[in-house]
């Protein structure tokens, strides 16, 4: 079992991507397969975030799911759609309404997966509000 950092979710420290490397959930590039496209994604926003730890949190986790049983590839996807739809932590409801019906087709298809995850899956409830809009 990994050493995990006090936090609400208690996050682990490490992590071991689907191809088999280990990564660091508080480094701001994570390196998540040996080569191909997103072998490295860069969360660094999401570890600059202050005033949201809940969300910082449910984001960083759903996350890391992806990248333990996801391809590298998938996992830079959900970033892209991800610092579209987060791009600061203190964000109110209708900040986020305003950013999902500008986002393009494809992104609003991948950030409603991931917000899927979050909440039915993984049971985020802070991202609750969140599905309802995407959903």
């Amino acid at each position: 079992m990994e050493q995990k950092i006090s936090s609400e979710l208690d996050l682990p420290t490490k992590f071991t991507s689907q191809a088999g490397l280990t990564v660091n959930t508080y480094c701001d590039i994570w390196q998540l397969a040996p080569n191909g496209k997103g072998k490295t994604v860069d969360v660094g926003w999401l570890h600059s975030f202050k005033a949201n730890n809940k969300l910082k949190g449910a984001l960083l986790d759903t996350l890391i799911y992806y990248a333990e049983t996801m391809a590298a590839s998938t996992v830079a996807t959900q970033r892209y759609a991800l610092i579209k739809a987060f791009p600061i932590d203190n964000e109110s409801s209708e900040e986020f309404k305003i950013r999902w019906v500008k986002l393009i087709d494809s992104a609003k298809k991948t950030l409603s997966g991931f917000v899927y995850t979050a909440v039915k899956k993984l049971s985020h409830k802070c991202m609750k509000k969140h599905f309802e809009i995407t959903n």
